[in-house]
């Protein structure tokens, strides 16, 4: 089986690229027999007495990073903690990277590459405390949005209501709804 096999046309009219406003009525697809094209302000007319409703309470954190290094700008995405302010990250252009590089983000924020990887991937280190770090990433981190997503300066649209961890990948569904409309729409 070759991967092309999975391709198919998809009409960019089709391809969600902001969230829904109001985002009760985001699109659904309940699987049942037939399908039902509905919208969520739905959701509660198909759940029974003894379903399970799994709910992802986790965010979108801002991990792409811009930097410089020897007059080369490098975009870096970190997607794995991996003790303290080490990460495993990627970087582009990767090319241009090597061991031991610094890179600066700031005046204050700056990250060793530690080792180059297999696929692109990098070991960096942050050369600051984990509340500096987690301030850096509050304030000047972008979100690694899919590029079909308009970019968005609001980072709360991106995020659920109720907030417990944070999340390292977008999920579709942070995008259609907010916890908090769901749980107001009928209870």
């Amino acid at each position: 089986m070759k991967l092309s096999h999975y391709d198919f046309d998809l009409p960019d009219e089709l391809i969600a690229d902001r969230p829904c406003s109001p985002r009760q009525e985001s699109k659904m697809l309940v699987c049942d027999n037939p399908y039902i094209d509905t919208s969520f302000s739905n959701f509660l007319n198909y759940v029974g007495v003894k379903d399970l409703v799994v709910i992802n309470n986790t965010r979108v954190i801002p991990i792409l990073l811009k930097g410089q290094s020897n007059g080369i700008n490098f975009l870096i995405t970190l997607h794995k903690n991996i003790g303290d302010t080490k990460w495993f990250a990627f970087a582009k252009p990767g090319k241009k990277i090597s061991v031991g590089q610094n890179i600066q983000f700031n005046e204050r924020i700056i990250c060793t590459v530690n080792k180059k990887l297999t696929y692109g991937e990098i070991e960096v280190e942050f050369d600051c405390s984990n509340k500096e770090f987690d301030k850096f990433i509050e304030n000047e981190g972008n979100m690694p949005l899919p590029p079909y997503i308009q970019k968005k300066k609001d980072k709360v649209t991106l995020r659920t209501l109720m907030i417990i961890k944070p999340s390292m990948q977008l999920k579709r569904a942070q995008l259609q709804l907010q916890l908090q409309d769901c749980i107001s729409m009928k209870l």
